[in-house]
């Protein structure tokens, strides 16, 4: 996601959905068969058509490609992170969304050959599932239950860890680290990293809250959780460290977003007590800006911390530039930096560095990727009325900004995308949704101007999630998910499955549709499709459930 600032006047409009939302009952298709009407107040009922091909039994993946997907991990460059498939929520600090070492196990030159087998893990983890990391080909971590406008359905108490057996999808541990009855504590989500550290003891990492907590993988034992500085004057309740992500020497960045100081704009009403991203629409008092803070993975210690100058709620990037290291993050309004420097253990905000990128009744942008000298994001991360642009800022001049419109709004209602660019190292692909319009596309970055232009789309398809980059320049795939919903704004940010999502594989330089799964219950909203070993694809489901599928040639 990355982000869930709700301007003002569309805030309420989209509250009033909310609740109404509550008390409906949404149909969501599975292929040919008739809707299934699923409430809110049941989570969701398993849809079973979408399975049945594999059997109903686990998904092995395809043992023949295990080594050289190793083989490649192992000579991928991916700094301060763990040596796994997918060690991180973008899958690298620069949040591309890349998975050069994935496998496509279909038929890339004949699409009419594949065949999409799906797995439903047999439980649930008790709340919505919003990121997950691999580890060895067995492992699957997730990060769930932080989604609190679902708290009032039994699900999402507060933040927990979970590791699943990445075949069975059998819970093996689970480390519940908060519950907000007790705490009192704003729960949004999160994401699990697993990294290195700088002396090379790997660990998952989880921010939550205003904690930062260290887990032993084989384990789930908790190794270490403290608090995080969250700025003069702010409530630690009512702020969340979202994201966990560390720079080339391993040191770990993290930063806040914050609710809503108070229930109305006057600042003597009542504390904002909303729990979930609604209570950024739901109380209208003052948020706090962001707090950037540096920590040490293996000692624990806090090394730095600043007050940005506003909210950041989309997540933190990491760039380097002429031998420095940078933090990126999308403001309100303007696009952002800070400097970590390793040796001096210290965040300095470049206030040199601050393009301001919204045009004419745009709305504000989703957390960047970073493409060689290229900083890019994308607008409308909430409804607007105008279509969305791409954006491209070089890390050497903020004056140097390129944008595109790759999805015009046309006839539709809003533009919008709950979610970020994917952003291709090896081919200079841009990737890009616009949930209002429902159409995705890509397009091509000049990387020595900046320039951008269109490579493909716009072609029907109403997405809330990412797009992941899997195998090599010769067949590189691009995976990303279709929902069954006529008007997305009647499901943005219910975070319940109460609608059909599948996958679909396309190839990336074209577009071209490679395979697609049937319907199965809804993946979480504003989140990557999450790529494992031996050809395997997980969906982490908003009802605390993940499927995992595999494509297979119907023929050799």
């Amino acid at each position: 996601m990355r982000i869930w600032h709700i301007v003002k006047p569309l805030g309420e409009v989209l509250l009033a959905v909310l609740v109404i939302l509550a008390v409906t009952l949404i149909p969501a298709k599975t292929g040919s068969t008739p809707g299934v009407e699923q409430s809110l107040s049941n989570a969701v009922g398993r849809q079973v058509k979408g399975y049945e091909a594999a059997g109903g039994s686990p998904l092995t993946g395809d043992a023949s490609v295990l080594a050289k997907e190793q083989d490649c991990i192992e000579k991928t460059d991916n700094p301060g992170l763990f040596k796994t498939m997918t060690p991180a929520e973008g899958i690298d600090a620069a949040r591309t969304n890349s998975s050069p070492c994935a496998t496509f196990t279909g038929d890339f030159a004949n699409p009419g050959n594949n065949k999409v087998l799906a797995y439903q893990s047999p439980g649930q983890v008790g709340g919505t599932i919003l990121d997950a990391v691999t580890g060895g080909p067995e492992e699957l971590f997730v990060y769930c239950c932080g989604s609190g406008q679902q708290a009032g359905y039994g699900v999402n108490q507060g933040h927990a860890v979970a590791k699943l057996d990445a075949k069975t999808l059998q819970v093996q541990w689970k480390t519940v680290l908060d519950n907000y009855n007790a705490s009192g504590q704003w729960t949004v989500l999160s994401g699990i990293n697993y990294v290195a550290g700088p002396s090379g003891r790997p660990a998952l990492m989880v921010s939550y809250g205003h904690r930062i907590a260290k887990l032993d993988p084989a384990t789930g034992k908790l190794l270490a959780d403290i608090d995080l500085p969250v700025g003069k004057g702010v409530d630690p309740t009512g702020v969340n460290f979202e994201t966990t992500i560390p720079t080339p020497d391993g040191t770990v960045i993290t930063k806040t977003q914050g609710r809503p100081a108070t229930t109305t704009s006057d600042p003597s009403s009542p504390p904002c007590t909303d729990q979930g991203f609604t209570a950024m629409v739901a109380c209208k008092g003052k948020q706090p800006p962001s707090e950037v803070v540096a920590v040490n993975p293996d000692t624990m210690e806090i090394l730095d911390a600043l007050t940005l100058p506003q909210q950041v709620s989309g997540r933190n990037t990491i760039g380097t530039s002429n031998g420095r290291t940078y933090i990126y993050m999308t403001g309100l309004t303007n696009e952002m930096r800070v400097q970590w420097d390793p040796d001096a253990k210290k965040l300095t905000f470049d206030k040199d560095w601050y393009p301001h990128y919204p045009q004419k009744d745009q709305t504000s942008g989703s957390a960047p990727c970073v493409l060689g000298k290229w900083v890019l994001f994308n607008t409308n991360g909430v409804p607007s009325t105008v279509s969305s642009s791409i954006v491209a800022v070089s890390q050497e001049d903020p004056k140097d900004l390129h944008r595109i419109t790759a999805i015009p709004i046309g006839s539709a209602k809003k533009s919008f995308w709950p979610s970020k660019l994917s952003c291709d190292p090896v081919t200079n692909l841009i990737y890009q949704a616009d949930t209002g319009v429902g159409k995705v596309a890509a397009v091509r970055l000049d990387p020595d101007t900046g320039q951008l232009t269109k490579a493909w789309g716009p072609i029907d398809q109403r997405t809330f999630g990412f797009f992941t980059l899997l195998g090599p320049k010769n067949q590189r795939v691009v995976l990303s998910t279709k929902i069954d919903v006529t008007d997305p704004l009647t499901a943005l940010g219910v975070g319940a499955g109460v609608y059909g999502e599948q996958f679909i594989w396309r190839d990336a330089l074209t577009g071209r549709e490679l395979a697609h799964s049937d319907y199965v219950d809804a993946m979480s909203q504003g989140i990557l499709p999450t790529p494992g070993y031996g050809g395997l694809a997980y969906m982490l489901q908003s009802d605390g459930g993940v499927a995992s599928f595999q494509v297979v040639k119907a023929s050799s």
